[in-house]
């Protein structure tokens, strides 16, 4: 009797291991555009393969674990490069686990194959991509955020980084790479004073996909805690570099007008070669536009906020 038991025992395994791999009898495409698969997918990012690239998980059936094999899953390992569309969620160089299309209800499928017998045919969205999934190094990958990860929005929901661009462009992002916003270095010069003239100058230099930002301090303009702060660099991202120019901008283009000058001959000369917009001016607290002084303090105040948020220092001043 226990014979004919492990017998039967060992056919049903047989069994359910040799037929688990059709858990569904036919699968179907429903092509869509690369449009469509940028407005749908939650997340957008540029990414940059993990070394170990590929990882290899069991999932197991919930009950009679014995009788079926378990579910094999493949997890693609990637480093964040840039956020293209986002919830801010994850920040740059966060390591991320990417699942394949649809394994969440491939896994579910898998179960009901396994204890019901049931067997469907599922109607997956497929866009037609021309990246090289195994050979590129980086990747823009669409993905859906799911309980532990991510997963690819659709088969074959990756694209090269060579259309980053088009891919921005269509998201209404306009401006890409860092060089792409800033066509060359720029720099920013504030000085000032009346006893003792301080001057400090900030220098934008556009390197791959960031700023940098050199902040030359020899004139003391800048102080810590009652000394002069060294000067220093910094490196930021295209979005917080954005930000900074766009506010900057909308000051130096909405200037109020003032009946008396509230610092000390205070001074701010910008160049700032951007992409789509130069930014090219010398404002001087006492000089006087369509006879009317204006209130240099706003630029000043923006700068100083920035200073700080760039060096993680708060109590940074200006020495004027």
């Amino acid at each position: 009797m226990n014979k004919k038991i492990t017998l039967l025992t060992v056919i049903l395994l047989i069994l359910g291991l040799s037929t688990l791999a059709s858990h569904s009898s036919k699968i179907f495409y429903n092509k869509i555009s690369l449009k469509e698969l940028i407005s749908s997918s939650p997340y957008i990012f540029l990414v940059e393969k993990s070394d170990p690239f590929i990882t290899k998980e069991s999932r197991n059936i919930h009950w009679n674990i014995f009788m079926h094999k378990p579910y094999q899953q493949t997890i693609y390992n990637f480093k964040v490069v840039e956020q293209l569309k986002t919830n801010n969620d994850p920040s740059i160089d966060t390591k991320i686990r990417v699942a394949p299309a649809y394994n969440e209800w491939k896994f579910i499928m898998y179960q009901k194959y396994a204890l019901e017998g049931i067997r469907k045919s599922p109607i997956y969205e497929k866009y037609d991509t021309l990246a090289n999934f195994d050979k590129e190094k980086r990747l823009v990958v669409f993905l859906s955020k799911k309980e532990k990860g991510y997963e690819l929005f659709c088969t074959g929901a990756y694209e090269s980084p060579a259309k980053k661009d088009i891919i921005l462009k269509k998201l209404g992002n306009k401006k890409t790479m860092a060089n792409n916003i800033m066509q060359r270095e720029g720099y920013i010069k504030v000085s000032g004073g009346c006893e003792v003239y301080t001057e400090a100058n900030i220098i934008f230099k556009p390197k791959d996909d960031k700023i940098q930002i050199l902040i030359d301090n020899k004139g003391g303009y800048f102080w810590k805690d009652n000394k002069q702060m060294q000067s220093f660099s910094a490196t930021i991202d295209r979005k917080s570099a954005e930000d900074f120019f766009n506010k900057l901008n909308f000051i130096l283009s909405n200037r109020k007008a003032t009946e008396s000058a509230s610092t000390r001959n205070a001074t701010v000369k910008v160049y700032l070669p951007l992409k789509e917009k130069k930014i090219e001016i010398k404002w001087n607290e006492l000089e006087e536009v369509n006879g009317k002084m204006h209130e240099i303090d706003p630029v000043l105040d923006l700068i100083d906020e920035f200073i700080r948020k760039i060096s993680h220092e708060r109590s940074i001043n200006r020495n004027i």
